[in-house]
């Protein structure tokens, strides 16, 4: 008990045990959530497509303007989060949520009368999403900071994560099975009642003490240029982790249908499977790289998950995009995409270690490298499909899978000779 309190902060020392973990169910809501509507695009996208005429280049300019201001506004919302607190920006920010898909939903059903104004309906409505779902995972990482002890940051952060990737699945398969059932405009204006009913959640149920307390207590930042270097490399592997892992996100569907002919019902469920091991994933290696870090050190120990996950993913998805049966195609996507769920809950847990200070404005900055990441792919993927084929495209990935493995080669030496937590 008492080193646990040691690792505390001073003030989330004073508040009750049930606490950190009312926010933390709060805050794996906002990220299953969160996926839910980001991800609802990603299964009506063919059916915009082919009712106003677009290519899939059009559609990709939604997928683009949303990664974009997602990127740029990571910064910005991580140090409103570190000023504010969570309650109140994720509070706002769901409430853009809400608006922006609503309003999307309003145009696609009456409104839009050329694929031109659909276009740049996408664009500006993807746009507001992207920013006001920026605070998301910047506001997670200050939270868990301030609330959970360093032994428990790897599990903390894991069931985020696993919502993350959970509300990918569940929207992707629910959503299919919407549209067969009422059409894809009602479902994608049904997609909305999650984040309506997460916007009372927050105001009703997040600790006003933390909210007021905890969750603007910081630490001022060290200047360590050791740490700088950390992060730096952190950030641009985590650049490579998100390229990959935004193929997924908007595109494996429609590769699914597309290329290895699967029906669109059945592709729903299918495309769903890769997000569910992530999630699975990432819910395990939790509890593994908590015990892992108490033994050989947080640095040590999250290096390793991240190597071994940039490696290994590398390795089934360029299985997946050279096989010519669809099962195990699949099977390789899906192993591909359990390592992008390893390596996230890892990033983020090892990120809160290292980056010490105003940990939101470091997530921020960690989660821009990736969401730029995410940009090249979304502008990359669709390109190189058109131009070469899905299978170079995916190939590609499988690369800069590869590469996500770079803050374990930069930073091993500093993990062998850190104190262990």
């Amino acid at each position: 008990m008492k080193s646990e309190m040691i690792e505390k902060s001073p003030i989330a020392q004073s508040l009750p045990e049930t606490g950190k973990w009312r926010v933390l169910t709060i805050l794996t809501l906002v990220c299953f959530v969160s996926l839910i509507e980001r991800c609802n695009l990603t299964v009506i996208a063919r059916f915009v497509r082919d009712e106003f005429h677009l290519t899939n280049i059009s559609v990709g300019y939604g997928f683009t303007a949303f990664l974009i201001c997602y990127a740029i506004g990571q910064i910005p919302a991580g140090l409103l989060v570190d000023r504010f607190g969570a309650k109140r920006v994720l509070l706002a920010s769901v409430t853009v949520w809400a608006l922006s898909t609503s309003l999307f939903s309003l145009l696609l059903s009456g409104y839009a009368r050329s694929g031109t104004i659909v276009v740049l309906g996408l664009i500006l409505f993807r746009s507001v999403l992207g920013f006001a779902e920026a605070s998301t995972f910047p506001a997670a990482a200050h939270a868990i900071r301030v609330w959970f002890p360093k032994r428990q940051f790897g599990i903390a952060n894991s069931a985020l994560l696993s919502a993350s990737f959970a509300g990918e699945a569940i929207a992707i398969a629910v959503l299919v099975w919407l549209i067969e059932q009422v059409g894809w405009r009602w479902s994608l204006f049904l997609s909305v009642a999650p984040a309506i009913a997460l916007g009372f959640g927050i105001w009703l149920s997040y600790p006003s003490t933390a909210a007021k307390t905890a969750d603007t207590e910081t630490k001022p930042p060290t200047a360590d240029p050791r740490r700088r270097m950390r992060m730096t490399y952190l950030s641009i592997g985590y650049f490579f982790h998100d390229y990959a892992t935004y193929l997924f996100i908007f595109w494996f569907y429609i590769y699914l249908v597309d290329v290895r002919g699967f029906k669109s019902a059945s592709s729903g469920w299918i495309a769903a499977l890769p997000t569910v091991a992530a999630a699975l994933a990432a819910l395990s290696v939790g509890l593994w790289a908590d015990r892992w870090a108490t033994r050989w050190g947080r640095g040590r120990a999250s290096l390793s998950l991240i190597a071994f996950s940039g490696v290994g993913g590398a390795v089934a998805l360029a299985v997946g995009a050279l096989a010519q049966n669809p099962t195990v195609a699949v099977g390789g996507f899906v192993v591909a995409m359990a390592s992008r769920g390893m390596a996230d809950a890892v990033f983020w847990s090892y990120l809160i270690h290292v980056g010490d200070g105003k940990v939101g404005k470091m997530g921020g900055i960690m989660n821009l490298a990736g969401n730029l990441g995410g940009v090249a792919s979304t502008i990359a993927a669709p390109l190189m499909s058109a131009y070469l084929g899905w299978t170079p495209a995916l190939l590609v990935a499988a690369l800069f899978t590869m590469f996500t493995a770079l803050p374990a080669i930069t930073n091993w030496r500093d993990a062998v000779v850190e104190v262990a937590d």
